[in-house]
Formats: C-alpha cells, sequence, structure tokens
C-alpha cells in the first residue's frame, strides 16, 4: 500500500494508507498519511504541500520529509510521530496540537 515516486493533485483532501515514499503531494483541503519519507533510504525527498487554512497529519514523518502550509514550509530531520501541522492565528506554523492553557496547567 500507498505511493513511490508520486505526483499527485487534488482538488479535495487526499489520504494515503500505507507509506509516501518520495514525490510531491498537494491537496486543496488537506493531506492525512500514514507514514511519508525514505524511511531506510536516505535522500528520499517527500513533500507534501496544503493551501493556508489547511492541516497535513503524518503518522510517522521519515527524515527529508518536507511540508508546506502556505508560504510556510519545515524539512524534517528526524523521525516525527503523530505530526499533525497548521498555521496558527498568529501565523506560526505548528507541528502538533497543544494543550489548551487551562489543559496544561493541570498536567503534572
Amino acid at each position: 500500500k500507498g505511493c513511490v515516486d508520486s505526483n499527485v493533485h487534488s482538488g479535495g483532501v487526499v489520504r494515503i494508507k500505507g507509506a509516501l515514499t518520495g514525490g510531491e503531494v498537494y491537496a486543496a483541503q488537506g493531506i492525512e498519511a500514514e507514514e511519508t519519507g525514505g524511511g531506510s533510504q536516505k535522500g528520499v525527498m517527500t513533500r507534501l504541500t496544503v493551501p493556508e487554512g489547511e492541516t497535513i497529519r503524518i503518522g510517522k514523518a521519515f527524515k527529508d520529509t518536507i511540508i508546506q502550509i502556505g508560504h510556510h514550509s519545515h524539512k524534517f530531520t528526524n523521525t516525527e510521530l503523530d505530526v499533525y501541522a497548521h498555521v496558527t492565528m498568529e501565523k506560526q506554523l505548528v507541528l502538533r496540537e497543544e494543550l489548551p492553557e487551562a489543559a496544561s496547567s493541570n498536567v503534572r
């Protein structure tokens, strides 16, 4: 399952079951992928792009995965799990959902 060295352009949401290894994906309404990047293959660039206001969710993002939301981009230099990338109202690219202030004050 998955996509290898693919170029995908969608006007909707792209959901990838399995791995997305190499290539580029653009989705106008968000991207969800189980795994992205080369895994054990070094130097395999994988780019995921959505417009500002949309999100990118990745279960496991390997090194050399590049995500772009609007004009904001990030290149992973290590493997990251449970990525939920979005741009905040303050125009900052965030890779994970942050706890609301009230909830984080109860965490010990």
